[in-house]
């Protein structure tokens, strides 16, 4: 979910700036230091939005940004802070799928939206969080796209849900799920990505609302 940024001259965290987790879920964040070095102590600080219109804004002009997304500061005014820690390099537990390190967030979070900023060395790193069980995806050919949702919950899809392209309406999800769109820029999309309620790609960002 995060653009590599190409500045090498800093010594920058890879972080992605989007997480999605179902209800119930540990809550894992993979750290990426670059030049080989090893990651330092981090504080973690969690903020919950109040609906999901603020989340959906905030990630939303994130995500459009031409920089490395997770350096794009989001303001923390109006969310309310569930969690403030400190994690030793050494707390740390060993990252897996070629990350350095994963910050296992000690802390049990309900359904909703939630902002995390994450500060190494003087330099702070903010990322969003989404729990709940819906999933999408997105099937795309010469000449249509197929978004598809489902509610993992009870492994089931979902009906009439209403998917919007960067704020427009398109339409709904039919009995089966899934919503099948003619001339919807198919050979534009690219890194597709879910989220809230988002289908997120690199030059169009759909959300679902159900």
């Amino acid at each position: 979910f995060y653009t590599m940024h190409n500045n090498y001259d800093q010594d920058l965290l890879m972080i992605e700036n989007l997480f999605s987790f179902k209800k119930g879920d540990n809550i894992q964040i993979p750290v990426l230091a670059s030049y080989f070095r090893e990651v330092s102590d981090v504080k973690v600080q969690i903020y919950k939005y109040n609906n999901e219109n603020d989340f959906v804004t905030a990630v939303t002009d994130q995500m459009q940004s031409m920089s490395y997304q997770s350096l794009v500061e989001i303001s923390t005014r109006g969310l309310t802070k569930i969690y403030d820690a400190k994690y030793l390099s050494d707390e740390l537990a060993d990252g897996v799928n070629g990350y350095d390190k994963v910050i296992n967030v000690d802390a049990v979070l309900e359904e909703g939206y939630y902002l995390v900023t994450i500060q190494e060395n003087d330099v702070t790193y903010y990322t969003s969080i989404q729990i709940n069980d819906i999933m999408g995806y997105v099937s795309y050919f010469d000449d249509k796209c197929i978004v598809w949702v489902n509610d993992s919950s009870i492994n089931s899809v979902i009906p009439n849900a209403s998917i919007y392209r960067n704020g427009e309406y398109i339409g709904i999800t039919n009995s089966k799920g899934y919503i099948e769109k003619d001339n919807f820029d198919c050979e534009k999309i690219t890194f597709i990505r879910y989220f809230f309620s988002f289908l997120y790609n690199f030059y169009k960002i759909v959300y679902v609302k159900v």
